[in-house]
């Protein structure tokens, strides 16, 4: 099994579907600078840029007001 393929595992574990993991893998390599730079990272360097992200989105549904409860 190659890193893509490792990758593709811990992702969709992760996410609530694979449109989400799909997402994160796109914003994985804009942080960390395109697919030949992820390719080189080893996978416990991805935790971390993915709580991250879980974090950011997080933020941004606060900001919005997503994180508050409809009466």
């Amino acid at each position: 099994m190659n890193t893509l393929d490792l990758l593709k595992q811990r992702l969709l574990k992760q996410s609530n579907s694979e449109q989400d993991a799909v997402n994160n893998f796109c914003m994985i390599m804009e942080i960390c600078g395109g697919h030949t730079q992820l390719m080189n990272l080893p996978l416990p360097a991805i935790e971390p840029i993915l709580k991250y992200l879980k974090f950011k989105r997080e933020q941004e549904d606060k900001r919005l007001g997503f994180g508050k409860r409809m009466k």
